[in-house]
């Protein structure tokens, strides 16, 4: 398999087999992170709306409570005077707790008999131009006692009869009729001036005659002395609502079902649409109702430009660019290992024609192909550990972009990911077993002899935690010092324990005996175990590179770590094999020179 493997990776097909791999896998990449994006995008927008939508939904709702608060007063006192109401108001403090809201007021039912004495009564406070407005002969008016705060603007509504505009009449009936709170349609509010004039709207609750009976329509009717209403102007409303604004979405509200301009309330473009805005069309739209009161308003929301920021509407296109980038780099060193071999051939072959001619001329070729062999040695050295930084980073980035998608994920896109992770983690996995590998027989010759059962406790570590896995059985015994470097030694250790416990029997306990003997200036390091044994015929070619007997038992490995063993162990000038185990499994031996002589 090692030398099917060497050409495949030579052949000048497979960079761009593997180039086409890769950019099936950007592409893949590219998608998932689009998605990913958009679905965050949307989350966020739909975060936005529920925001909005929420907070004038609990405002208005304690809006209405300051007016029960106002009905409260009334039923808990004799009478209500004008002290009184302003005292009242003026504890509460709007202004602070209930930003939007233009006041609190006193609306006062008058019969068209009691017209006069009403006008009266309100000149004798120390208003001597009050009068109820707009004029004209009704059989009952409604007139605007008490408004506070008493400021200029307010002052403006003071003796304003709501029940003869429409709009306001409708509200007012169906508060008295229903005994709850109602809201109008859009009105122009008696305080506005002639300068910034913003669409209002008002809030009824009913005031009945204390202790009177209000469990049908006409005992409601009867009972009726007033309204504790409350004015509201829209922008100073929303503004109190929701701040600022909205950064990067934009919205408009419109009074109830229709949406038109006839029936829009407030706009939250302020005049007109945003920088940008008109050049196309919003990412994403939503439209929602808010009932209150015994009425609707209809929520229309939309995005602006700069609501999928630019960082993050980039985040596919550098997925894309970088992946395209590492698919071109593999393509291209894959190509130069081709074009390697190619030339190493051609130089064999004209070492093989010169060789006929001279012997000296032989000499000169075998040298020039032991440097080749060298260069291409240190390449292929080189080659695996930049490969090593760049399989590293991809995927550090996919488990990033697991860590990163939102649960759960679409089978398709978690299928894809997961494709990509255990692509990566073999990957990395065979480049690490390739550079100790290639980098084995440079290693410098030992100092001093290595401490055995110190390099046996670093491999147990190493692969302690497969042992726990498999609850396998690990005995040993002391061990004698031997010529050969210890992190050597360790990955030597390692590889034979990695391979008894990767081929354990299915139907025993595993266990695996680790011993040694001496004799004749050298020490016999065996690793046995009781698992399921290789034929005798098979067990040169396990040594090979990428050689893998047994897929269907084991789980799926690099195929490098017995060849691995040998290269180390024969670098160190010893030698490895195998025998059959006592155990019913196999005996690897590895003869070293003694250290303790």
């Amino acid at each position: 398999m090692g030398e099917t493997f060497r050409k495949i990776l030579h052949h000048p097909v497979t960079a761009w087999v593997v180039l086409l791999a890769s950019f099936l896998l950007t592409w893949m990449a590219w998608r998932i992170s689009t998605t990913f994006v958009q679905e965050r995008a949307a989350d966020r927008f739909r975060f936005e709306v529920e925001e909005v939508t929420g907070a004038i939904r609990k405002r208005m709702l304690e809006y209405e409570a300051l007016l029960r608060s106002g009905v409260g007063l009334f039923h808990a006192s004799d009478s209500v005077s004008r002290r009184d109401w302003e005292h009242f108001v003026a504890t509460l403090s709007i202004e602070r707790y209930f930003p939007g809201i233009q006041g609190i007021g006193y609306s006062k039912m008058i019969p068209a008999a009691d017209l006069q004495a009403h006008i009266a009564g309100i000149r004798a406070e120390g208003f001597r131009h009050y009068a109820v407005r707009p004029e004209g002969e009704r059989e009952m008016y409604s007139a605007i006692v008490y408004l506070e705060p008493f400021d200029w603007r307010n002052q403006r509504a003071f003796g304003y009869d709501m029940l003869s505009e429409p709009v306001r009449r409708a509200a007012m009936e169906r508060a008295r009729d229903t005994g709850d709170a109602a809201v109008t349609g859009i009105v122009t509010l008696v305080q506005e001036t002639t300068t910034d004039v913003q669409r209002g709207f008002l809030m009824y609750l009913p005031l009945y005659r204390k202790g009177a009976s209000v469990e049908t329509v006409e005992q409601r009717r009867t009972a009726l002395e007033g309204f504790v209403y409350s004015p509201f102007r829209i922008r100073n409303l929303l503004r109190g609502i929701l701040g600022p604004g909205k950064r990067n979405i934009s919205f408009e509200i419109f009074d109830g079902a229709d949406v038109s301009a006839r029936s829009l309330l407030y706009d939250h473009a302020d005049g007109g649409p945003r920088a940008g805005e008109e050049d196309r069309a919003p990412d994403f739209v939503s439209t929602a109702t808010i009932p209150m009161a015994g009425h609707v308003w209809t929520l229309r929301i939309h995005t602006l430009p700069g609501f999928i920021e630019a960082a993050e509407a980039s985040q596919p296109l550098v997925v894309a660019i970088s992946g395209v980038l590492v698919d071109l780099l593999l393509f291209f060193i894959i190509a130069s290992i081709a074009g390697q071999q190619k030339r190493a051939v051609a130089l064999a072959e004209a070492m093989t024609r010169e060789l006929r001619d001279s012997k000296t001329a032989l000499l000169e070729k075998a040298f020039a192909l032991e440097q080749v062999n060298n260069s291409l040695d240190q390449f292929t050295h080189v080659l695996a550990h930049h490969l090593q930084e760049s399989v590293r980073r991809q995927y550090a980035f996919a488990q990033r972009l697991e860590a990163l998608l939102p649960a759960p994920l679409s089978p398709e896109a978690g299928k894809a990911l997961v494709h990509v992770l255990n692509g990566a983690h073999r990957l990395h996995e065979l480049l690490h077993d390739v550079g100790l590998y290639l980098s084995a027989h440079r290693l410098p010759p030992p100092e001093k002899p290595c401490d055995a059962d110190a390099a046996l406790d670093a491999a147990l570590r190493q692969v302690g935690g497969a042992v726990a896995e498999a609850g396998v059985t690990v005995v040993r015994v002391p061990l004698p010092a031997v010529w050969i470097g210890q992190p050597q030694l360790t990955d030597v250790f390692s590889a034979l324990l990695d391979n008894a416990i990767r081929f354990r029997h299915p139907e025993r306990p595993a266990r695996i005996v680790i011993d040694a003997s001496k004799g004749g200036g050298q020490v016999v390091l065996s690793v046995c175990d009781n698992g399921i044994g290789i034929a005798p015929q098979y067990r040169a070619r396990v040594f090979d590179v990428f050689e893998q007997l047994r897929r269907d038992l084991g789980p799926s490995s690099t195929g490098i770590g017995l060849s691995l063993a040998q290269r180390i162990v024969e670098s160190a000038g010893g030698r490895i094999w195998i025998e059959d185990g006592d155990q019913g499994g196999i005996c690897v031996r590895v003869a070293l020179r003694n250290g303790e002589e």
